[in-house]
């Protein structure tokens, strides 16, 4: 005859109070009545459970909790000490930022500190030694290969903006800043949006050979991505639109606002003339998304070309999912009850964030079907196998 326990209902907290009391090594309080005990029940090995310290008897989930308390505390309390030893020097910070507004240690200093003849009156923003007054002819000297450096102008009571372009500087492209036998004046109002902001740049194509190179690929060759391929004023930096596909995937930023940063970066306080090239940037950068995407996936090596890129092959797939023959043990279908271990499992979902797909926008296709989507051609095909009927309602009335 099988005798049975008969024990009273707990909650998790009940029966987490049992095993740690009584179940657990190192119970020294024998006073504290459990659950248990309260209903009249004994629990196996109650009596015979060791005796141990009243310190070793903390459950894990104390001790885990009391580590991250202290962690926490520590972290707080040295942020807290680094300020107070900060506020003690706030004043000389302050001073110092104020100081490189101004002349700083160059303050009775009238000489150009590269040649030593004419007057210092320029310095640049981006240079390591760019607080060092320079004349004209030296700052733009120095910035033969560096057409986007930001520089400054002493008007006898604070430093104003200027340009390399105002002061006389031409930028030759395709001759790695030398001089250029047939130069090809550029556009008067060229355009370069980087990091920094935007910039006016002067700049000079090169005509030489009987088949010289077209000017959108000579900028492309500089590092700038041109906003269109005939006759092309403004140019997106690679750096520019790196950072952006950073930060929106990172920081999950909008092109609007990292666009109109850098607008601000460069005028502020809107006193100049007033620019806009969102629209430009907004398609340039869907190109630069899609030739990332292409070079991730090899497609410049391919002796195909880009058009020969197969359904599917800009995805990356999941590393840890089963592929056959992949990474897959050899023999795996025999794996018998261990055959769960190399199941597929597919979760499908609607993605209620897509817009206009049924109101057949005019758009071209970058990667018709090279991604999640199949192609438009497909995808109409199956839709023109369904008729849309008429939505019949049908209304109970209950008596």
């Amino acid at each position: 005859m099988t005798r049975s326990l008969s024990l009273p209902l707990l909650s998790a907290t009940g029966w987490q109070l049992v095993f740690a009391n009584r179940l657990v090594p190192g119970t020294s309080d024998t006073s504290s009545e459990t659950p248990l005990e309260a209903s009249g029940s004994e629990v196996p090995g109650a009596n015979t459970a060791p005796q141990e310290s009243a310190t070793e008897s903390e459950s894990p989930s104390h001790v885990e909790e009391s580590v991250q308390v202290k962690t926490k505390r520590k972290r707080q309390t040295k942020n807290t000490d680094q300020l107070r030893e900060w506020l003690q020097f706030r004043k000389t910070f302050l001073d110092e930022t104020v100081r490189h507004n101004g002349l700083a240690d160059f303050l009775g200093h009238t000489k150009c500190l590269e040649c030593g003849v004419y007057e210092g009156v320029f310095k640049c923003k981006d240079c390591y030694s760019g607080r060092m007054l320079k004349c004209q002819a030296c700052i733009v000297s120095i910035h033969t290969d560096l057409s986007l450096h930001r520089v400054e102008r002493w008007n006898s009571s604070f430093f104003k903006k200027d340009s390399l372009s105002n002061l006389g500087l031409h930028y030759q492209l395709g001759h790695s800043s030398s001089p250029c036998p047939c130069p090809l004046p550029g556009p008067a109002s060229f355009v370069v949006f980087d990091v920094s902001g935007f910039h006016t740049v002067s700049i000079n194509y090169c005509q030489c050979g009987e088949e010289p190179l077209p000017v959108w690929k000579q900028l492309l060759c500089e590092g700038w991505f041109p906003a269109t391929l005939s006759r092309p004023q403004t140019v997106f930096a690679f750096d520019c639109l790196e950072t952006f596909h950073k930060l929106t995937l990172q920081g999950k930023s909008n092109l609007y606002d990292y666009y109109h940063t850098l607008i601000q970066r460069s005028d502020n306080a809107k006193l100049a003339k007033q620019i806009n090239h969102y629209s430009e940037i907004h398609c340039v950068f869907r190109m630069w998304r899609n030739l990332m995407a292409l070079k991730r996936a090899g497609r410049c090596h391919d002796p195909g070309g880009v058009e020969a890129t197969l359904r599917g092959e800009l995805m990356v797939e999941c590393p840890a999912c089963p592929h056959p023959e992949r990474n897959l043990p050899e023999g795996w279908e025999n794996a018998g009850p261990l055959l769960f271990l190399y199941s597929l499992f597919l979760a499908i979902d609607g993605n209620f964030k897509l817009k206009g797909k049924e109101h057949h926008i005019k758009d071209v296709e970058l990667m018709p079907g090279w991604g999640v989507y199949v192609p438009q051609e497909e995808y109409k095909a199956h839709i023109n196998n369904y008729i849309d009927e008429p939505e019949v309602s049908h209304i109970f009335l209950s008596l």
